[in-house]
């Protein structure tokens, strides 16, 4: 539990600025497996919050008009993985 926090918390300050479409999309990603390792170990909280993490990256990529239906379906399944745990 704890490093899984820790990871995302070095996440967070490693790439969340970055405006590199690449790094923003493995950011999105890495937020989610996350999720699923805190939603896995019951901690719904933690989840749902890096689940909004990972909701907030794909909008902005997809605001910036980078999208594809890989990035369509990973924002459709965070959106699902929020509904379920909330």
């Amino acid at each position: 539990y704890a490093s899984a926090e820790l990871l995302s918390e070095e996440i967070s300050k490693f790439l969340d600025n970055s405006t590199e479409f690449n790094l923003r999309l493995e950011l999105a990603e890495a937020y989610q497996q996350i999720g699923i390792l805190q939603q896995n170990q019951g901690d719904f909280k933690l989840a749902a919050v890096n689940f909004q993490k990972q909701i907030r990256i794909l909008e902005t990529i997809i605001e910036n008009g980078q999208t594809n239906n890989h990035i369509q379906n990973l924002l459709t399944n965070a959106r699902d993985q929020i509904k379920q745990i909330l």
